[in-house]
């Protein structure tokens, strides 16, 4: 089967214009054979994949064991495939195809089936939260205070246990494991209990038997997290080999799109069930973009790439901008770059800004000056936005402040950070804070959506496949128990957007909490003091980012900002680990001697490339700069701690494209 230039014509038209894939996304598009797709910031990978699944469509005709998947992280993703395509290629939304995220494909096809095979039962709840809040209890209730195991809970174990899980692997042993670091569990060793001096290994394995029997108790009583579903697929596919055949004759075609995001188990899960000569199984990502991996054992990320076909066309990007994000380019195959491939009149060379705390509010000046003086808020491009980001937001509570150590909290105290849910996922009035920072009414919509379905979570009411509720779902009940009633709730939920966008948020506060009394009365649902909990409380509004009327700059973390296109962006650098970003990644590679000076690993801000730097947080400083400094069309700005800069040279980096405005 091939892939016609007149269904590719069609796609054009339908997602590009008036415009044309260039000749790196018309093999993409024409490819089926598997191989993996790493594609620069701005390349338009994911419309190159929507294309080919459009095309695919038309010409693939579909049976019982023909179908595609189509599978990527988050729900996000998935969205924008079904939004794009779902009026013009229906089909491929229907059976055999399937399209969803890689959690949801392991639900339905792996873990839920191998459940009711192996329990007779149905899945009770699958919900990480509700798991490790049931454990945490089931640890609390069983284990009296003169045990071993109440000891190391109390001194050092609560933070642990709730990360606790199963991993089991490829040949069939089961290991203990941390969800959050991704490594085997072991009992921490620092604030070891009087009670087992002298007894610390026999007591460490004493725990891990508690904490593995009540683990498997969890198991049998059906309340697992989202990784315990992997545990139950990996069980299946060992136990049950012919599923790997069953799966393979169901779907032919397999695409994963933003796979850098996966973790090792998940890749490892698809790579069992479709790396295959019988199926065309494609993986589209960037490695160096992986930003979501936890805590500095897992920085690297978990995909090797192969049979590698690349974008290197940066339809985003200036060439000057282009020039200085492929110098961070952290993992880099044969032949890879990041080219600009957008025109500009006139073409912006990058810009340094050198700052400190005393003059912080500089930045934002000289930002939007430099906004007015290329006349970006008169180009059709303004609609991306002017952005401020940063790697890191905010320190923990108990901090010292320090001008020479910042975070984005420090500079701008309006900051809401993504990278904790705590931060705003606890109360209504942390959501009410988080549209703050949102310019998009589809954005504000799902954050009243996510209230009202974590509203009802947290009266444990289940949707009708026994499952909590996501947005989609909700909105797909409420139609189908009554029009009226959908339709009286996206008015409601209407009037609050209003609200938003007219910044009346003490009204946006007080009618969402209204609109989830009423949701919670239509549907028959009992309140309880979990709800109570997460409603109560008053607004307290974030201060403002300080900023001119005409100009209107939004602010975030670079994890935020992963996935969009900015008109404008300025990365401030901020502290991590002790240092700077320009820190981390001019580390020494060897210390000076009596008789050599020490050396160092290639320092990107001087284009300067060699072979992979080693090191967690050199890792984590490339891929996070990298990801930050490729947001924007027009104009890129990097702002530089004085301290860092003054262990530059000036003349090498304007050599490098830089332009310097100190604003000390």
């Amino acid at each position: 089967m091939q892939i016609d230039d007149i269904h590719i014509a069609e796609s054009e038209r339908l997602l590009i214009g008036d415009n044309h894939f260039d000749q790196e996304r018309l093999n993409f598009i024409r490819s089926l054979d598997s191989s993996d797709l790493l594609a620069v910031p701005g390349s338009g990978k994911t419309t190159a994949l929507q294309a080919k699944l459009y095309c695919l469509s038309k010409v693939r005709p579909y049976s019982a064991t023909g179908g595609i998947l189509v599978l990527s992280h988050t729900n996000a993703a998935v969205n924008e495939i079904k939004k794009r395509l779902s009026e013009v290629c229906p089909n491929l939304f229907e059976h055999p195809n399937f399209v969803g995220t890689i959690q949801d494909f392991v639900d339905s096809y792996l873990a839920i089936p191998y459940y009711n095979i192996s329990f007779s039962k149905p899945i009770t709840r699958i919900d990480t939260a509700i798991c490790r809040e049931e454990f945490l209890k089931s640890f609390q209730n069983k284990w009296i205070r003169n045990d071993n195991a109440w000891s190391w809970y109390k001194y050092n174990g609560i933070e642990q246990a709730k990360n606790f899980g199963i991993k089991v692997t490829v040949d069939g042993h089961f290991i203990p494991w941390d969800y959050t670091r991704q490594k085997e569990f072991k009992v921490a060793s620092t604030k070891t209990p009087k009670t087992w001096k002298g007894k610390e290994d026999k007591n460490r394995r004493h725990i891990l038997k508690i904490l593995c029997e009540l683990k498997m108790h969890m198991f049998d009583r059906g309340v697992l997290s989202y990784d315990d579903c992997y545990v139950l697929a990996q069980i299946y596919i060992n136990r049950c080999p012919r599923v790997k055949s069953i799966l393979r004759k169901r779907f032919k075609y397999v695409f994963i799109d933003e796979t850098q995001d996966l973790q090792e188990h998940q890749l490892g899960i698809m790579d069992q069930l479709f790396c295959d000569d019988s199926v065309c199984f494609q993986r589209i990502g960037d490695v160096n973009q992986s930003i979501f991996h936890v805590g500095s054992d897992s920085t690297d990320c978990a995909w090797k790439p192969r049979k590698v076909q690349t974008f290197n066309n940066s339809m985003r990007l200036t060439s000057p901008v282009a020039s200085v994000v492929d110098a961070f380019m952290f993992r880099r195959e044969s032949g890879q770059a990041v080219r600009g491939t957008r025109n500009t009149d006139p073409e912006i060379k990058p810009y340094l800004l050198v700052y400190d705390y005393e003059h912080r509010d500089l930045l934002i000046e000289k930002f939007e000056e430099l906004i007015e003086t290329y006349n970006l808020n008169n180009i059709p491009e303004k609609k991306y936005g002017f952005h401020i980001i940063g790697w890191n937001s905010r320190w923990p509570d108990k901090h010292t402040f320090n001008s020479q150590e910042l975070r984005l909290l420090d500079l701008y105290p309006g900051i809401i950070s993504k990278e904790s849910s705590t931060n705003y996922k606890d109360s209504v009035a942390g959501y009410v804070c988080k549209t703050r920072t949102l310019c998009d009414n589809k954005e504000r919509m799902s954050i009243i959506n996510e209230v009202m379905c974590e509203s009802l979570r947290k009266c444990n009411k289940n949707d009708d496949s026994n499952r909590p509720f996501t947005p989609s779902s909700l909105l797909k009940h409420l139609k189908g128990k009554d029009c009226d009633l959908y339709e009286d709730y996206r008015l409601r939920a209407f009037i609050i957007i209003k609200q938003m966008v007219m910044s009346q948020y003490q009204k946006v506060y007080e009618n969402i909490q209204s609109l989830a009394d009423w949701l919670l009365e239509n549907m028959g649902v009992a309140k309880n003091n979990e709800f109570l909990t997460f409603m109560s409380g008053s607004y307290i509004p974030n201060p403002e980012l300080p900023q001119q009327e005409k100009t209107q700059i939004q602010t975030g973390t670079v994890h935020q900002a992963k996935g969009q296109t900015h008109c404008a962006t300025l990365y401030v650098e901020t502290m991590y680990q002790g240092k700077y970003e320009s820190i981390h990644v001019t580390k020494e590679k060897k210390k000076a001697t009596k008789t050599k000076a020490a050396t160092y690993y290639p320092n990107p801000f001087y284009k300067e490339i060699g072979k992979q730097q080693k090191g967690a947080h050199i890792q984590s400083a490339m891929k996070m700069t990298y990801v930050g400094l490729s947001r924007p069309t027009h104009l890129l700005c990097y702002a530089m701690h004085k301290s860092s800069y003054e262990l530059y040279n000036a003349e090498k980096l304007k050599e490098c494209g830089w332009q310097i405005i100190d604003l000390t």
